[in-house]
């Protein structure tokens, strides 16, 4: 059975999302549309682990990133993102 999550955080939609570097979204180019890709880059969460505002598509792509539903995303708090980007 899966593991429960340490954390569950809501997910936002913002009018101005923070700029993705190009290698989060060429990762996912392929495994959905690019409309669904255009919707998912404009939410954003509040990361407990790096207690900032972290881009949905990098939450997703992160280690501790376990399943979302319902506008809810579990996280295990293992490993934060690799955010922001340096």
């Amino acid at each position: 059975m899966a593991s429960e999550p340490k954390y569950v955080v809501e997910v936002k939609a913002v009018e101005k999302p923070p700029r993705i570097p190009s290698e989060y979204a060429e990762q996912l180019k392929g495994v959905m549309s690019a409309k669904r890709l255009a919707a998912l880059k404009k939410e954003v969460v509040m990361c407990p682990l790096t207690n900032s505002e972290v881009p949905f598509l990098v939450c997703f792509q992160c280690p501790s990133f376990m399943r979302r539903v319902k506008g809810v995303v579990h996280c295990s708090g293992k490993e934060p993102p690799k955010w922001p980007p340096r």
